[in-house]
């Protein structure tokens, strides 16, 4: 029997200066990705409020929203990604 869970808890890790997650941001964000597209869990949530500036603008960008641009971009709908920054 499969284990089933409502949400994944990411962890944040690191943001590079270009507002990129950091290598452990990363990992952490595709194994989540993983369980999603597996059926593990139906969403995922990230954690992390240390920002960044985003290309020398004004507006920051969150480890949270980083890796919810990594799952996005990696399949993850915006209806299953929520953030708690």
């Amino acid at each position: 029997m499969r284990n089933h869970y409502e949400i994944a808890l990411v962890l944040g890790g690191n943001i590079n200066p270009d507002g990129q997650p950091g290598r452990h941001a990363r990992m952490r964000t595709e194994r989540a990705v993983e369980l999603y597209k597996s059926g593990v869990v139906d969403c995922i949530v990230f954690c992390g409020k240390y920002s960044v500036f985003r290309n020398n603008e004004e507006s920051r960008l969150t480890e949270a929203e980083a890796m919810a641009n990594y799952a996005k971009k990696l399949g993850v709908p915006s209806k299953d990604i929520l953030k708690e920054e």
